[in-house]
């Protein structure tokens, strides 16, 4: 195991130490990676050091980074991010790439509002260009949008480089990939529609990112990626703003819009492969005064450019020179500064049939790193990211395309995320605090959506009526008294998490003693028996709780509010008082006392909890399966965290059927029957949880215990070598726990506060069916 090393008070492992001095973090928390700004010793030349930890990767994930790795390796190209190198040391890739002081794309327009057309057009190009060296070599990025596009300086002259290929894949001709990923706002329809895609799913994100550069927002937005694809299909025309319709060329629109076409395979059929083809092709090798004007766009139908298929039809030409087609355009003369006439304005306003627009500018976070989850869901939508526009609703909550269509999509949405909880690299990585606090972005991402079916399915009083009649309000009823009984789980899983935290606090100690870095003395040794040995009565079995009468009063009582402070003092064991005086109200408060059983919460969560029946969908307009559907993911998810987390009387007993027929059935069931088979094993059964991490400190303490009830000083040279090993697993363990526990505390909060919100929300919704003004 390799040795850590320290640069300015980072610690990098030491091949990397040697060779690089890192300077700051760069990357959210929540990554999949992490990104360090470094600077390299021998030639003081900055760079980024990317971190990819292989232990947190799917096979998809791999297969992924090993094509980055293999096409940034054999290409060098200004448009495209260089690397450096690559070194893999303890468990991670550390890709060493050129560093961009202009930011990403995301920033600068966050900072500019939207660019001017001479600056989007050159920026294009360089994108164009970058573009086309990647399908050249038949890669698809798959996630190309501002924040993965940097600049080499924050100004309108900087040098545009495609980064982050987190998500490419190679797609060799006549060849399709499935799997869903990317951001939703920049992602092809047939993506989020599950359906098979190849290398034109780039192009749709260029006209996002086209789109967006002309005027500081994306093209299509929604509450989530079920009413974004609603507003997508339904959207005929883009929303361009009045002020930026009037100032630039028809052929800017025309080409953006052409990059945003909503059928792929219509495009196909039409152009041999590229929907620009004809259109291209006509502008840029013909003569350049006959570039088309507003007039021409209306006066002729939408599909003009069809006359000159003939000519096409028997063309081969590779796709990378249809990319470079397309890109010649935005270097030709159309784009030279031209006074359009006032009737060819006229005839844009007329194409284009937009008012003022409302939306309001984006405020981008900036982050490089594309994938939130592995910490976070591919398909989410960052809040800051949402703009307040509202999709058409069918009238009929049960009835019309568009409603089959949300349900399906959230079908399919659940089952992919399940999928992807249920793909990590075996039973230690299903119960480790990442895989934890995945899952719980999952259930966020899924009660978001669960949460707009119901309004989405609630539109008048009709509507409202509709979801006040049974069996659908007895299913509703039922669901929300299983949320009541999941905000006790969150607040007990808060409490696990700050007995984790005590934990870490002893670990500390202990490696304090023992890594000062100085020849081991007979106190260091002492003070790291005497941390382990609390460590241990801390962890002691649940015969050893409370409950039984003896062991910490962590677990005794605790008063937990997420929403206000509670000031009233714990009541000290043996004073006999009642902990039911303590507050009740579990939306703010509540009292874990000795009696409180997370088992029997969770034999609550899961009584009753079965399947609706065909009349019982039918009659409800299929709403009875989301209902079912987000019962089972509740008792899912708070049963895994009762089973990771310490908590008190944690029960795994209770075992719902889930019928196969769902689509996100059989990666649950498999993760719940490995989640209770390492419960059942001897070393892992007790209240300390079946966290991969805990596992790890109590074998890790327990051999370092051994160690120093048996060492003699002065330490030996192997014994030093042993020492160091011991010291360094739980370094990792400690270091792993630091970083997760907290934005875990978030999660477990935010968990508990959007349940509150939305029980609130849809409880007044029936309230007013059955109450009509």
């Amino acid at each position: 195991m390799g040795k850590m090393g320290t640069t300015t008070g980072v610690p990098v492992p030491a091949a990397i130490a040697r060779d690089y001095e890192v300077m700051e973090r760069l990357a959210d928390e929540r990554s999949a990676s992490t990104l360090w700004r470094a600077v390299q010793r021998s030639s003081g030349q900055a760079v980024v050091l990317k971190q990819v930890k292989l232990s947190g990767l799917s096979r998809n994930l791999r297969d992924c980074l090993d094509c980055e790795l293999r096409f940034l390796a054999s290409v060098r190209h200004p448009n495209i991010i260089r690397l450096i190198d690559s070194i893999q040391v303890e468990g991670s890739i550390f890709l060493i790439m050129e560093f961009c002081p202009g930011g990403d794309l995301a920033t600068f327009i966050k900072h500019t509002g939207h660019l001017d057309e001479d600056t989007t057009i050159k920026f294009m190009k360089q994108l164009g260009a970058g573009l086309e060296v990647m399908h050249i070599h038949h890669i698809i990025h798959r996630d190309l949008k501002p924040e993965n596009i940097l600049l080499s300086a924050p100004s309108s002259d900087a040098v545009l480089k495609i980064a982050d290929f987190d998500l490419a894949r190679v797609i060799h001709p006549g060849e399709y990939a499935n799997m869903v990923c990317g951001t939703p706002f920049y992602m092809a329809p047939e993506v989020m529609k599950f359906q098979k895609y190849d290398n034109k799913v780039d192009l749709w994100s260029v006209g996002a990112v086209f789109f967006e550069l002309l005027n500081g927002f994306p093209p299509f937005c929604g509450k989530n990626n079920v009413q974004l694809l609603r507003n997508i299909e339904e959207t005929n025309t883009l929303p361009f703003s009045q002020q930026i319709l009037s100032s630039i060329r028809v052929d800017s629109l025309d080409l953006c819009t052409r990059l945003l076409r909503k059928n792929p395979s219509v495009s196909s059929t039409t152009c041999n492969g590229f929907p620009l083809m004809s259109f291209i092709t006509t502008v840029s090798l013909a003569d350049p005064s006959s570039r088309l004007t507003g007039s021409d766009l209306v006066s002729q139908p939408a599909t003009w450019h069809l006359l000159l298929f003939p000519f096409f039809v028997g063309l081969a030409t590779p796709f990378h020179l249809l990319i470079r087609f397309t890109f010649q355009f935005l270097s030709s003369d159309i784009f030279k500064s031209t006074d359009f006439s006032p009737e060819s304005k006229n005839c844009r306003e007329k194409l284009f049939r937009l008012g003022d627009a409302t939306m309001p500018a984006t405020d981008f976070q900036g982050s490089s790193v594309p994938f939130a989850s592995i910490g976070r869901s591919i398909l989410s939508i960052r809040r800051d990211q949402v703009h307040g526009v509202d999709g058409h609703h069918h009238d009929s909550p049960a009835g019309g395309a568009s409603h089959d269509l949300e349900l399906e999509v959230f079908q399919k949405h659940v089952s992919d995320l399940f999928h992807d909880l249920s793909s990590g690299g075996g039973a230690d990585d299903l119960l480790s605090l990442s895989w934890v606090r995945k899952l719980l972005d999952s259930f966020l991402i899924c009660q978001e959506e669960f949460r707009v079916i119901l309004f989405s399915c609630s539109k008048g009083q009709q509507q409202q009526a509709h979801l006040a009649r049974p069996p659908l309000d007895r299913f509703l009823s039922d669901f929300f008294d299983r949320a009541v009984k999941a905000l006790d789980l969150c607040n007990a899983v808060r409490d696990g998490v700050d007995q984790l935290r005590l934990w870490r606090q002893h670990l500390e100690i202990a490696l304090a003693a023992l890594d000062g870095g100085q020849p081991l003395g007979e106190g260091q040794v002492r003070r790291a028996q005497k941390a382990l040995a609390d460590l241990y009565i801390l962890m002691l079995d649940e015969k050893e709780t409370p409950s039984s009468g003896g062991g910490s009063i962590l677990l005794y009582h605790r008063n937990r509010s997420f929403g206000r402070s509670v000031k009233e003092p714990p009541p000290q064991r043996g004073g006999g008082g009642s902990v039911a005086s303590a507050a009740h109200f579990r939306y703010l408060t509540w009292s874990v006392s000795r009696s409180w059983s997370a088992a029997r919460q969770l034999q609550g969560i899961g009584n009753n909890l079965y399947a609706p029946r065909g009349n019982e969908v039918s009659s409800t307009g299929g709403l009875a399966v989301p209902v079912y559907t987000m019962s089972s993911v509740l008792f899912f998810v708070m049963w895994s965290l009762v089973a990771a987390v310490p908590c008190q009387d944690r029960g795994l007993q209770t075992h719902p059927s889930v019928p196969r027929s769902f689509l996100w059935a059989a990666p649950m069931t498999s993760m719940h029957e490995k989640i209770f088979e390492e419960s059942k094993k001897k070393e892992r059964k007790n209240t300390s949880g079946l966290l991969k991490e805990i596992y790890q400190m109590e074998k890790c303490s327990r051999h370092l215990t051994e160690f120093l009830d048996t060492v003699e000083l002065p330490l030996a040279e192997e014994k030093e070598v042993e020492l160091k090993q011991e010291v360094q697993e739980l370094a990792e363990v400690c270091n792993a726990m630091k970083e997760n526990l907290d934005p875990l505390e978030r999660q477990v909060r935010e968990v508990f506060l959007r349940i509150v919100r939305s029980r609130t929300e849809i409880l007044e919704l029936l309230n007013k069916s059955h109450n009509p003004e």
